[in-house]
């Protein structure tokens, strides 16, 4: 009987956990987005150096890196 109203509880502690799991999988999904979004933007910038054969300095005067992605 012990155990099971000590499992209980702990069932309940965890489903307690629940929004603060759920919010920190939000968190870390944001964060892998941007760095997608920032491997695809030196990626891009990476093409288009080799692509022009300018140095990697001379695309970023250029604005390039800020140019939004295109999919």
């Amino acid at each position: 009987m012990d155990q099971m109203i000590e499992l209980m509880i702990k069932a309940f502690d965890a489903l307690k956990r629940i929004k603060e799991l759920e919010a920190e999988a939000v968190k870390y999904r944001n964060e892998h987005d941007a760095l997608v979004k920032q491997i695809e933007l030196l990626e891009e910038r990476e093409k288009k150096r080799k692509r022009t054969g300018k140095p990697l300095a001379a695309c970023a005067k250029s604005g390039y890196p800020h140019q939004p992605i295109k999919h």
